[in-house]
């Protein structure tokens, strides 16, 4: 029998669970934040403004995904501290001059077009904001990435937190003040700045010296040796990208932002289990499933580990969502949000399979199954976008669309789990065959 004292003292002897514990600790404040501030914000902003944000949102997370060449995934399993910080270079600035380029065909060319395509009048005068915003994102997913490599996982913690109170509170703060038109979106894009700006100092203040080996030289060894990231990663990232804000766009397209708005909260809600304990244990999870494959030649250990804890979470989670999520809707958030309540029961299987299948996916890039995880980011949209479009075009219907879109993402999550687990095998798949 284990009581709650040898649970901890097994926890504390456990590298690996401290590091959990220290993350998910941070990752679960992190989003307490926003959920607490959650009932007051819903009631400052209408689903309409919500859904003006989760549009540009949508274009700020496709820009993000390519302008950077998915460089910083390298950072982890680069050879040598000297190769990881000029990944980090390269990071940023190849990012700064794409994101600079696209500022122009945005403002130049594609304003109008968005704007009536999306059916959202205020969209023109709000993407100036998209690569702003999109840079301090890359800012802040580098700075993990680094804290990561070097074990500082309770500057990890920290930094999530920062994150998520800057956003946080910058909303409340210009939902209250009433200094622009939009404070949902002008929060949003100010809390990103600031957390951004966070993580320059705090990396400057640790790893200065480190970060004086950056050169141009180096940068473009780097940039040759890491190659197949924007090759093969770069592009399945933003298919998976672009798959994740499909809904949004065919929602926006065929509906209105109303619509939109409801799904955005519907999502916004969701990550707050999802990501306190499987972006905590992702972030650990590639580290020592990187080592043990460094090590052994494969992870099958550590990987049969996490998608047990994973699932035993997930299906006491569906449980408890399917029968209180109305309750937690109309309590929480407000009379006008009780649509998105049924959204959210409709999309609980699909998010709880993504729950168990995202930290573990990244085998595929421990184990270098570029080509294998380009194939499935490939699937994960094109299955996306037939479920939506079969809802939204064959059935003109929101809740068809969101039925389909469950099925075609749970399909995509099923398939993930196989194929990492069959990966995760390593040597031991090469002995066997």
């Amino acid at each position: 029998m284990y009581n709650i004292k040898t649970i901890k003292a097994k926890i504390h002897r456990s590298e690996f669970g401290k590091n959990i514990l220290t993350l998910s600790s941070g990752t679960a404040l992190a989003q307490v934040i926003p959920f607490l501030f959650y009932p007051i914000i819903a009631r400052i902003f209408t689903p309409a403004e919500f859904g003006l944000l989760a549009t540009l949102t949508a274009i700020i997370t496709i820009i993000t995904e390519f302008s950077s060449g998915k460089y910083e995934l390298g950072i982890l399993i680069a050879k040598t501290k000297r190769d990881a910080v000029n990944l980090v270079g390269l990071t940023l600035f190849l990012s700064f001059l794409i994101l600079a380029f696209i500022y122009l065909i945005l403002q130049l060319f594609l304003a109008d077009f968005l704007s009536q395509t999306l059916h959202e009048s205020q969209l023109k005068q709000w993407l100036f904001i998209c690569p702003i915003a999109a840079f301090s994102i890359i800012i802040y997913n580098t700075y993990n990435e680094w804290c990561v490599r070097n074990g500082y996982f309770k500057k990890l913690a920290i930094n999530k937190i920062v994150n998520a109170s800057a956003i946080t509170l910058s909303k409340l703060f210009l939902g209250f003040v009433k200094v622009f038109s939009q404070g949902l979106v002008m929060g949003d894009v100010i809390g990103r700045l600031i957390s951004a700006g966070v993580c320059v100092f705090r990396a400057m203040q640790k790893d200065a010296a480190a970060f004086k080996e950056i050169s141009i030289v180096r940068i473009k060894k780097v940039a040759k040796e890491f190659i197949e990231f924007p090759k093969f990663i770069m592009p399945g990232r933003l298919l998976n990208v672009v798959g994740q804000q499909l809904p949004v766009l065919f929602l926006g397209f065929y509906f209105n932002s109303v619509v939109v708005g409801y799904f955005s909260m519907t999502m916004l809600v969701f990550s707050v289990p999802v990501n306190v304990i499987s972006f905590a244990v992702r972030d650990v999870f590639r580290q020592r499933a990187n080592e043990e494959f460094k090590n052994t030649g494969n992870c099958r250990s550590i990987y049969i580990k996490v998608l047990k804890i994973l699932s035993i979470i997930a299906i006491i989670g569906a449980i408890f969502l399917i029968l209180l999520l109305p309750f937690i809707f109309s309590i929480f958030l407000g009379e006008q949000w009780t649509t998105a309540a049924y959204y959210a029961q409709i999309l609980t299987i699909p998010t709880l399979l993504s729950f168990v299948a995202s930290p573990l996916f990244d085998v595929l890039i421990i184990t270098n199954r570029l080509k294998i995880n380009l194939l499935w980011q490939i699937y994960y949209a094109v299955i996306t976008f037939l479920s939506l479009w079969i809802g939204c075009v064959l059935y003109n219907n929101v809740i068809a669309a969101l039925y389909f879109f469950a099925i075609g993402r749970g399909s995509a999550y099923l398939l993930s789990i196989i194929l990492s687990h069959h990966y995760a095998k390593g040597n031991l798949l090469k002995i066997k065959k």
